[in-house]
Protein backbone atom coordinates (compact mmCIF):
# COMPACT_ATOMS: atom_id res chain seq x y z
CA UNK A 1 0.00 0.00 0.00
CA UNK A 2 1.32 3.48 -1.16
CA UNK A 3 2.03 6.10 1.56
CA UNK A 4 -1.02 8.03 1.19
CA UNK A 5 -3.74 5.54 1.02
CA UNK A 6 -1.21 4.30 4.12
CA UNK A 7 -1.85 7.84 5.79
CA UNK A 8 -5.52 8.46 5.14
CA UNK A 9 -6.81 4.98 5.83
CA UNK A 10 -4.68 5.35 9.39
CA UNK A 11 -7.38 8.35 10.83
CA UNK A 12 -9.78 6.53 11.55
CA UNK A 13 -10.66 6.79 15.15
CA UNK A 14 -9.77 3.91 16.70
CA UNK A 15 -8.86 1.42 13.53
CA UNK A 16 -5.88 2.72 12.05
CA UNK A 17 -7.15 0.98 8.25
CA UNK A 18 -10.96 1.09 6.39
CA UNK A 19 -12.60 -2.13 5.94
CA UNK A 20 -16.23 -3.33 4.84
CA UNK A 21 -19.85 -4.25 5.54
CA UNK A 22 -20.04 -7.58 7.16
CA UNK A 23 -22.41 -10.68 6.22
CA UNK A 24 -25.38 -9.74 8.19
CA UNK A 25 -27.90 -7.21 5.76
CA UNK A 26 -31.08 -7.80 7.08
CA UNK A 27 -30.32 -6.58 11.08
CA UNK A 28 -33.26 -3.64 9.97
CA UNK A 29 -30.95 -1.12 11.79
CA UNK A 30 -33.36 1.73 13.53
CA UNK A 31 -32.35 5.15 14.93
CA UNK A 32 -33.65 5.64 18.84
CA UNK A 33 -33.37 8.24 20.47
CA UNK A 34 -30.40 7.80 22.79
CA UNK A 35 -31.62 6.38 26.30
CA UNK A 36 -29.78 7.54 29.55
CA UNK A 37 -29.18 4.12 31.85
CA UNK A 38 -27.87 5.65 35.48
CA UNK A 39 -25.19 3.20 36.72
CA UNK A 40 -23.17 3.32 39.81
CA UNK A 41 -20.26 5.99 39.80
CA UNK A 42 -16.54 4.34 39.55
CA UNK A 43 -13.42 6.82 39.75
CA UNK A 44 -11.42 8.01 37.06
CA UNK A 45 -7.67 6.87 36.62
CA UNK A 46 -5.00 7.78 38.93
CA UNK A 47 -3.12 9.66 36.36
CA UNK A 48 -3.40 12.57 34.74
CA UNK A 49 -6.72 15.05 35.48
CA UNK A 50 -9.90 13.07 34.96
CA UNK A 51 -11.81 13.39 31.52
CA UNK A 52 -15.11 15.25 33.45
CA UNK A 53 -15.02 17.04 37.02
CA UNK A 54 -17.26 13.77 38.18
CA UNK A 55 -18.40 10.57 36.66
CA UNK A 56 -20.94 11.00 34.59
CA UNK A 57 -24.20 9.07 33.84
CA UNK A 58 -23.74 5.88 31.54
CA UNK A 59 -25.70 6.43 28.11
CA UNK A 60 -26.04 3.37 26.40
CA UNK A 61 -24.68 3.76 22.93
CA UNK A 62 -27.10 5.46 20.75
CA UNK A 63 -27.15 6.30 17.56
CA UNK A 64 -24.48 9.09 15.91
CA UNK A 65 -23.06 9.84 12.83
CA UNK A 66 -20.01 11.75 12.16
CA UNK A 67 -18.27 13.18 8.66
CA UNK A 68 -14.89 14.17 8.64
CA UNK A 69 -12.39 15.75 6.63
CA UNK A 70 -9.08 14.31 6.21
CA UNK A 71 -6.05 16.00 4.68
CA UNK A 72 -3.00 14.64 3.49
CA UNK A 73 -0.93 18.04 2.89
CA UNK A 74 -3.30 19.47 -0.32
CA UNK A 75 -4.73 16.24 -0.92
CA UNK A 76 -7.24 14.14 1.29
CA UNK A 77 -10.75 12.61 1.65
CA UNK A 78 -13.76 12.18 3.86
CA UNK A 79 -14.93 9.74 6.57
CA UNK A 80 -17.89 8.61 7.69
CA UNK A 81 -18.34 6.82 10.61
CA UNK A 82 -21.87 5.57 12.19
CA UNK A 83 -22.97 4.26 15.37
CA UNK A 84 -26.31 1.92 14.53
CA UNK A 85 -28.61 -0.02 16.81
CA UNK A 86 -30.05 -3.21 15.14
CA UNK A 87 -33.31 -4.64 15.40
CA UNK A 88 -32.04 -7.19 17.95
CA UNK A 89 -31.65 -6.00 21.42
CA UNK A 90 -27.98 -5.19 22.79
CA UNK A 91 -26.38 -5.36 19.25
CA UNK A 92 -24.85 -2.17 17.70
CA UNK A 93 -23.12 -1.74 14.28
CA UNK A 94 -20.65 0.60 13.82
CA UNK A 95 -19.29 1.26 10.06
CA UNK A 96 -16.90 3.26 9.09
CA UNK A 97 -15.94 4.34 5.24
CA UNK A 98 -13.00 6.22 3.79
CA UNK A 99 -13.51 8.12 0.44
CA UNK A 100 -10.61 9.17 -1.24
CA UNK A 101 -11.03 13.26 -2.92
CA UNK A 102 -9.71 14.95 -5.67
CA UNK A 103 -6.24 14.04 -6.58
CA UNK A 104 -6.20 11.92 -4.13
CA UNK A 105 -8.57 8.83 -5.92
CA UNK A 106 -5.23 8.35 -8.14
CA UNK A 107 -4.12 6.25 -4.87
CA UNK A 108 -7.48 4.84 -3.80
CA UNK A 109 -9.70 3.25 -6.60
CA UNK A 110 -12.66 2.80 -4.25
CA UNK A 111 -14.37 3.94 -0.92
CA UNK A 112 -12.96 1.62 1.53
CA UNK A 113 -15.37 0.14 4.35
CA UNK A 114 -14.68 -1.09 8.02
CA UNK A 115 -17.82 -2.69 9.94
CA UNK A 116 -17.71 -4.19 13.62
CA UNK A 117 -20.91 -5.89 14.96
CA UNK A 118 -20.91 -6.02 19.11
CA UNK A 119 -23.12 -6.36 22.01
CA UNK A 120 -23.45 -3.68 24.56
CA UNK A 121 -24.48 -5.77 28.18
CA UNK A 122 -23.86 -5.05 31.89
CA UNK A 123 -22.22 -1.68 30.68
CA UNK A 124 -19.24 -3.60 28.91
CA UNK A 125 -18.73 -4.20 24.74
CA UNK A 126 -18.44 -7.30 23.24
CA UNK A 127 -16.89 -7.68 20.06
CA UNK A 128 -18.90 -10.49 18.15
CA UNK A 129 -17.55 -10.01 14.46
CA UNK A 130 -15.46 -7.52 11.97
CA UNK A 131 -14.92 -6.98 8.51
CA UNK A 132 -12.59 -5.21 6.53
CA UNK A 133 -12.73 -4.63 2.70
CA UNK A 134 -9.56 -2.36 0.95
CA UNK A 135 -11.15 -2.25 -2.00
CA UNK A 136 -8.24 -3.92 -3.69
CA UNK A 137 -9.05 -6.86 -6.14
CA UNK A 138 -5.67 -7.97 -4.73
CA UNK A 139 -7.48 -8.99 -1.78
CA UNK A 140 -4.23 -6.93 0.31
CA UNK A 141 -5.27 -5.36 3.39
CA UNK A 142 -9.01 -7.33 3.55
CA UNK A 143 -9.93 -9.52 6.60
CA UNK A 144 -12.59 -10.86 9.01
CA UNK A 145 -12.69 -11.85 12.94
CA UNK A 146 -15.43 -13.93 14.31
CA UNK A 147 -15.06 -13.61 18.44
CA UNK A 148 -16.15 -17.11 19.91
CA UNK A 149 -16.23 -16.13 23.51
CA UNK A 150 -17.78 -19.46 24.62
CA UNK A 151 -14.77 -20.86 23.80
CA UNK A 152 -12.45 -17.85 23.75
CA UNK A 153 -11.07 -17.90 20.67
CA UNK A 154 -11.12 -15.63 17.74
CA UNK A 155 -11.29 -17.09 13.99
CA UNK A 156 -9.00 -14.44 12.20
CA UNK A 157 -8.53 -14.11 8.44
CA UNK A 158 -6.40 -11.51 7.02
CA UNK A 159 -4.98 -11.46 3.25
CA UNK A 160 -6.40 -14.91 3.49
CA UNK A 161 -4.55 -16.28 5.81
CA UNK A 162 -6.36 -17.72 8.88
CA UNK A 163 -4.97 -18.00 12.66
CA UNK A 164 -6.75 -18.65 15.98
CA UNK A 165 -6.49 -15.84 19.09
CA UNK A 166 -6.76 -16.61 22.60
CA UNK A 167 -9.26 -14.02 24.07
CA UNK A 168 -8.92 -12.40 26.96
CA UNK A 169 -10.20 -9.73 28.98
CA UNK A 170 -10.35 -6.28 27.22
CA UNK A 171 -9.68 -7.99 23.53
CA UNK A 172 -11.48 -5.57 21.10
CA UNK A 173 -11.79 -5.70 17.27
CA UNK A 174 -10.49 -2.11 16.32
CA UNK A 175 -13.42 -0.38 15.36
CA UNK A 176 -15.06 -1.45 18.18
CA UNK A 177 -12.67 -0.49 20.61
CA UNK A 178 -13.76 3.17 19.40
CA UNK A 179 -17.05 2.65 21.36
CA UNK A 180 -14.77 1.30 24.66
CA UNK A 181 -13.06 4.73 24.79
CA UNK A 182 -16.18 7.11 24.66
CA UNK A 183 -18.08 4.75 26.79
CA UNK A 184 -15.16 4.91 29.45
CA UNK A 185 -15.20 8.62 28.98
CA UNK A 186 -19.12 9.24 29.64
CA UNK A 187 -18.34 7.03 33.31
CA UNK A 188 -15.76 9.88 34.09
CA UNK A 189 -12.86 7.46 33.32
CA UNK A 190 -9.63 7.58 31.52
CA UNK A 191 -9.72 5.45 28.36
CA UNK A 192 -8.74 1.81 29.33
CA UNK A 193 -5.32 0.31 28.05
CA UNK A 194 -6.55 -2.60 25.56
CA UNK A 195 -5.86 -5.23 23.47
CA UNK A 196 -6.71 -4.99 19.66
CA UNK A 197 -7.29 -8.23 17.21
CA UNK A 198 -6.30 -6.78 13.67
CA UNK A 199 -3.92 -8.85 11.17
CA UNK A 200 -3.89 -11.69 12.71
CA UNK A 201 -2.31 -10.66 16.31
CA UNK A 202 -3.31 -9.20 19.31
CA UNK A 203 -1.92 -5.69 19.41
CA UNK A 204 -1.77 -3.52 23.37
CA UNK A 205 -3.20 0.31 22.80
CA UNK A 206 -2.63 2.88 25.66
CA UNK A 207 -3.91 6.19 26.10
CA UNK A 208 -2.40 8.37 27.59
CA UNK A 209 -4.19 12.02 28.69
CA UNK A 210 -2.61 15.49 27.48
CA UNK A 211 -4.80 18.66 28.01
CA UNK A 212 -8.41 19.83 27.88
CA UNK A 213 -8.90 22.28 25.21
CA UNK A 214 -11.32 24.23 23.23
CA UNK A 215 -11.56 23.29 19.33
CA UNK A 216 -13.22 25.10 16.57
CA UNK A 217 -14.13 22.19 13.86
CA UNK A 218 -16.28 22.95 10.63
CA UNK A 219 -18.73 20.97 12.80
CA UNK A 220 -18.52 23.84 15.49
CA UNK A 221 -16.50 24.60 18.78
CA UNK A 222 -16.31 22.15 20.90
CA UNK A 223 -14.82 21.78 24.93
CA UNK A 224 -12.56 18.44 24.39
CA UNK A 225 -10.28 16.21 26.30
CA UNK A 226 -6.90 15.35 24.31
CA UNK A 227 -5.52 11.75 24.65
CA UNK A 228 -2.68 10.40 23.34
CA UNK A 229 -2.93 6.46 21.63
CA UNK A 230 0.04 4.53 21.03
CA UNK A 231 0.40 1.23 20.09
CA UNK A 232 2.99 -0.75 21.57
CA UNK A 233 6.33 -0.78 19.70
CA UNK A 234 4.37 1.38 16.47
CA UNK A 235 6.19 4.44 15.63
CA UNK A 236 2.83 5.79 14.73
CA UNK A 237 0.26 7.35 17.09
CA UNK A 238 -2.83 8.93 17.41
CA UNK A 239 -4.00 12.93 19.01
CA UNK A 240 -8.07 12.65 19.85
CA UNK A 241 -10.31 15.34 20.89
CA UNK A 242 -12.87 14.13 22.27
CA UNK A 243 -15.81 16.62 22.84
CA UNK A 244 -18.15 16.43 26.22
CA UNK A 245 -21.24 18.27 24.67
CA UNK A 246 -21.63 15.34 22.10
CA UNK A 247 -20.78 12.61 24.61
CA UNK A 248 -17.07 12.56 24.05
CA UNK A 249 -17.39 11.34 20.70
CA UNK A 250 -14.15 12.42 18.78
CA UNK A 251 -13.96 15.25 16.79
CA UNK A 252 -10.87 15.77 15.83
CA UNK A 253 -7.54 13.96 15.36
CA UNK A 254 -3.98 13.67 14.13
CA UNK A 255 -2.28 11.09 12.91
CA UNK A 256 1.23 10.35 13.82
CA UNK A 257 4.63 9.52 12.52
CA UNK A 258 7.12 9.64 14.66
CA UNK A 259 5.91 12.67 16.34
CA UNK A 260 5.24 14.80 13.50
CA UNK A 261 1.88 15.20 12.08
CA UNK A 262 1.03 13.17 8.75
CA UNK A 263 -2.54 13.58 8.18
CA UNK A 264 -5.58 15.64 10.17
CA UNK A 265 -8.90 14.53 10.51
CA UNK A 266 -11.73 17.21 11.85
CA UNK A 267 -15.69 16.77 12.61
CA UNK A 268 -17.47 18.98 9.70
CA UNK A 269 -21.04 17.09 10.32
CA UNK A 270 -21.92 15.63 14.01
CA UNK A 271 -25.21 14.14 14.56
CA UNK A 272 -26.68 12.76 17.79
CA UNK A 273 -29.20 9.91 18.29
CA UNK A 274 -33.12 10.87 16.84
CA UNK A 275 -31.71 12.92 13.93
CA UNK A 276 -31.21 11.41 10.35
CA UNK A 277 -27.67 11.93 9.39
CA UNK A 278 -28.12 11.38 6.30
CA UNK A 279 -26.00 9.08 3.76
Amino acid sequence: MNCLAACLLALLPAALAAGAPGPDTDANVTSPAIELQPVAARQPADAGAAPASEPQPALRPGTFAIDYDLRFGALGGTLQLRLQETATADHYRIVATTRARGLTRLFMARELLEQSDFHYRDDRVVSLQYELDSGKKSGEDTGSIRFDWDNLTAASVHEGSATELQLGEDIYDRISADVVVIMDLRNGLHPRDMRVAEKNQLREYTYTFEAEERIDTPAGSFDTVRYLRQRTGSSRSTRIWYARDTGYLPVQMEQLKDGETAVTSKAKLVTLAGADPGE
